[in-house]
């Protein structure tokens, strides 16, 4: 059987730097949470069940570590949308599939799956910000480029969020079809008026993004390989911090 990490595309570099991560996470708790690191030892070698273990050391933490639990997980978030990404890519290239009554057609799966898409890629930068962002507030560093790299990266990526994915994603999620507004722009509504016709607009809708079908998904090949390609790129220079400089 598959392992679960080979359903997408594994980024080495984060692999990577998320291990640096957990090794520098392992040291400071061991420092700023001591009685709950042992007693939690403890219980490993008296081999209590996992339940068991959470019950006896959680009410020993003083949240000492909760800003570290927060970089833990932001750094998960931006692994779990890159994930969700390349997913929804794929699935824009997936033939329909069979429903009863042909529940789902062409046009409705692109569509669906177009708005997933676009959803996981909004969701990707957002995360990246955030993870940068607490990673930046917790990161002590004598290095100047260090620090304006991850400035770079911050400031990159919002701009990426709003001046490009945020323009392509609105139009799905919050205005009118293109399908309909096609009708509009073409004045079709009017001759509708007229002619009485009774057309299925979901038909409409759903056709409309058909013709674009081959651009949509030659576009998205494109921006899934350099969104990896980017991602690559920051993590390897990430692996180059020294994890010293990360403190609470």
């Amino acid at each position: 059987m598959a392992t679960f990490k080979d359903s997408y595309p594994v980024l080495p570099s984060y692999e990577k730097f998320k291990e640096l991560i957990y090794e520098r996470g392992s040291v400071l708790l061991q420092e700023k949470e001591a009685n709950y690191y042992e007693r939690f030892r403890t219980c490993e070698i008296l081999r209590l069940k996992p339940s068991q273990i959470l019950k006896e050391c959680n009410p020993l933490l003083t949240g000492k570590f909760s800003r570290f639990v927060d970089l833990l997980e932001s750094l998960y978030e931006v692994g779990y949308y890159w994930k969700r990404l390349t997913e929804t890519a794929r699935l824009l290239e997936v033939k329909v599939p069979e429903t009863p009554n042909q529940q789902i057609n062409e046009g409705s799966w692109i569509i669906y799956n177009l708005d997933s898409y676009w959803h996981a890629d909004y969701s990707l930068e957002e995360r990246i910000i955030r993870f940068l962002t607490i990673f930046k507030r917790m990161y002590k560093s004598p290095s100047n480029e260090e620090a304006a790299s991850l400035d770079i990266w911050i400031e990159a990526n919002k701009m990426l969020k709003t001046e490009a994915t945020r323009k392509v994603r609105d139009p799905l999620a919050h205005f009118r079809s293109q399908g309909v507004q096609g009708w509009r722009d073409d004045h079709h509504w009017e001759a509708a008026l007229l002619i009485n016709d009774n057309s299925d607009f979901i038909e409409i809708y759903d056709k409309n993004y058909l013709k674009h079908k081959e651009s949509y998904l030659q576009y998205i090949r494109t921006w899934v390989s350099q969104r990896g390609e980017t991602l690559s790129i920051m993590f390897d220079k990430l692996c180059t911090f020294s994890m010293d400089g990360l403190e609470l």
